[in-house]
């Protein structure tokens, strides 16, 4: 499933499948799918349930003023089978990022819908689109590049949209570092990402990391304890990017 959205990144060579196999895993999916989709709506203790990973409504994506890149990046989610994935890919390895994107995609779309009704010129289908994909270039990373996952999934993301021509929604799933709050023209949609982000993060849970939705200012506490052995002048720079996502919570 992999070699659909990242060729690069899979080390079977996928012309050496068999046509046989190729539908027994099309299969799968498909019936995977059908699970996933269920375990939405089942209310279990998972991220997966409790922040499930859904997309604008009907009635929003009709709302949108141009919704042709909205959908363009749905059927490439949906025909890439983006979402099972996520999934398999935190079933067999250690990393919850499909825990994380649920986490943020929550948080974007409902912070997004309050400023939409209050009548802010935000687009929806650009929130929606880069909350699901801002990270997925992490899935791209070849396993000689894992240890700089953390930067290399810029630019691995930045392909993934490219590749499927919808720019818009990928200019906002790419732009969602801290730092770029340091520019002073950033679009709201952007903003609301990296605010989503920031509260969105791993917390021990004694032999290993759980994902979890903190507060604002739990969030930076959480990052000022990681910076106990960093130089004052990194430090001052998260406590100014601090204070922009703090204005823009109290608005």
């Amino acid at each position: 499933v992999l070699s659909q959205s990242f060729p690069g990144a899979v080390e079977l060579p996928v012309k050496d499948i068999s046509d046989n196999c190729r539908k027994a895993f099309l299969l799968y999916l498909e019936f995977l799918r059908v699970i996933l989709e269920f375990q939405k709506s089942s209310g279990d203790s998972t991220f997966h349930s409790k922040y499930p990973l859904n997309f604008l409504t009907y009635e929003e994506k009709n709302k949108l003023e141009d919704p042709a890149e909205y959908k363009k990046f749905l059927k490439a989610f949906n025909n890439e089978y983006i979402y099972e994935m996520m999934k398999l890919s935190q079933e067999i390895s250690k990393y919850n990022t499909l825990d994380h994107i649920c986490g943020i995609n929550w948080i974007a779309l409902f912070v997004g819908r309050q400023l939409y009704n209050l009548g802010l010129p935000v687009d929806l289908g650009r929130i929606s689109g880069a909350a699901a994909g801002h990270d997925i270039g992490k899935y791209g990373c070849k396993d000689t590049e894992i240890e700089r996952t953390p930067y290399l999934h810029y630019y691995y993301t930045d392909m993934w949209f490219k590749k499927h021509n919808i720019p818009y929604i990928g200019h906002i799933a790419v732009n969602h570092s801290v730092w770029d709050l340091e520019l002073e023209d950033l679009p709201l949609e952007s903003l609301i990402l990296i605010y989503s982000d920031f509260r969105v993060k791993n917390a021990n849970n004694g032999s290993k990391e759980e994902m979890r939705i903190f507060s604002l200012k739990d969030s930076f506490q959480v990052i000022l304890d990681k910076l106990d052995n960093v130089v004052e002048k990194k430090r001052k720079r998260y406590c100014r990017v601090y204070e922009k996502l703090k204005d823009f919570e109290d608005y």
